[in-house]
C-alpha cells in the first residue's frame, strides 16, 4: 500500500463547508438519496479526517488555526 496522503485541517474545513453546501441544494432539488450519501456518509468521514488533523497539530498553533477558521465564518 502506498503512503496515505495528508491534508491540513484548513483544507478539510474547506471540504466540509462545501460538502454542507452541496447537501443543502441537494435536499432543496429533491435529491434526497444523494442528500441522504452526503449527511449519512461523506460528512461523518471528513469530520473524523478533520477530528484526527487537528490531533497532530500542537495545541497553541491548534487554537490559533481554529479560531482563524471560525472567525472567517
Amino acid at each position: 500500500m502506498g503512503k496515505a496522503i495528508e491534508y491540513k485541517p484548513e483544507e478539510i474545513w474547506e471540504t466540509i463547508k462545501k460538502t454542507v453546501r452541496e447537501a443543502y441544494f441537494l435536499h432543496q432539488e429533491g435529491s434526497m438519496r444523494e442528500y441522504d450519501d452526503r449527511m449519512q456518509k461523506v460528512l461523518p468521514a471528513l469530520i473524523s479526517s478533520w477530528s484526527a488533523a487537528i490531533k497532530d497539530v500542537d495545541s497553541k498553533t491548534k487554537q490559533a488555526r481554529l479560531k482563524q477558521l471560525f472567525d472567517d465564518e
